[in-house]
């Protein structure tokens, strides 16, 4: 069995290229698990509360101001 688990990252190689990375990494060493990560832009992230985004993906890339938001809201689980 399987399990494809769902990423957000910001659209900057800083943001994306990392995360794909260590998706593959992570998958050679799970074989049992994938990671599709997807890109958005800052202004998407601004647009779209970490709620909603929390709600349709598994791992989030988000920045600091954010964190406010998703503490108050128990949104995350640390790694």
């Amino acid at each position: 069995m399987s399990t494809l688990l769902r990423g957000i990252t910001w659209n900057h190689t800083r943001g994306f290229g990392p995360m794909v990375a260590t998706a593959q990494r992570w998958h050679e060493l799970h074989p049992d698990v994938e990671i599709a990560w997807e890109r958005r832009t800052l202004q998407a992230f601004a647009d779209e509360s970490i709620t909603a985004l929390a709600q349709r993906f598994d791992l989030l890339v988000v920045d600091h101001p954010s964190m406010g938001e998703a503490a108050a809201h128990g949104l995350f689980l640390p790694l």
